[in-house]
């Protein structure tokens, strides 16, 4: 079994929770349309092939083999990424609220009966593009901005935080120490937008 204790944040995760913001929303559900590329949280990585060699990424390969010591099954926990899609002229003035030096941005997709087991985000596609280092992780944070109303169903969990019910233009803003998940047992896709960057204001 995996030592957690290597783990980031996981000891403490009971003392985070989300703060929550609001951006105007200028985006339709005709805005939502992506090209999505299906990830299995439990085989995402492969560890026979190189993979970058940072600090990131080995926390990836820590996790996925944590996923799997609790028998997360394949199907159970697929979901749909699309990353840095050409933004339409609605979406993009969510970017507008997040001018960092070093940010990223992708499509997150939850369907019918699927999760994202309990994680924190490694960070490791910026990590590597932007040559973080580990001191710089620990200034990352994530935000989650969540493009459709909430449906029955729909669940997101940020430390010690358990968030529904939410609106169209709801941010959960958290540090990249903070664990969570999101789960999907409603009959809606779950479309999120997330944006990853260095808070170095």
């Amino acid at each position: 079994m995996l030592d957690t204790s290597e783990l980031p944040g996981y000891n403490k995760w009971q003392d985070y929770c989300a703060i929550k913001s609001t951006v105007p929303v200028t985006w339709t559900a005709q805005d939502l349309d992506f090209t999505w590329q299906r990830i299995e949280l439990v085989n995402e990585i492969d560890p026979n092939k190189d993979f970058w060699n940072t600090f990131a990424s080995s926390w990836m390969l820590k996790l996925q083999d944590l996923f799997r010591s609790w028998n997360c099954s394949v199907e159970g926990t697929v979901h749909y990424m699309s990353y840095l899609p050409k933004l339409g002229p609605n979406l993009l003035p969510i970017l507008d609220h997040f001018k960092y030096q070093h940010q990223s941005y992708n499509l997150l997709k939850i369907t019918t009966g699927c999760s994202i087991a309990w994680h924190f985000d490694t960070f490791s596609s910026l990590v590597k593009r932007e040559n973080l280092s580990r001191e710089q992780w620990d200034n990352l944070y994530r935000s989650i901005i969540l493009l459709e109303d909430w449906r029955p169903g729909q669940v997101i969990e940020i430390g010690n935080e358990v968030v529904s019910h939410w609106h169209a233009g709801d941010v959960l803003t958290y540090s990249s120490q903070v664990w969570h998940g999101a789960a999907n047992f409603g009959k809606d896709d779950l479309v999120v937008m997330q944006l990853s960057y260095l808070n170095d204001h």
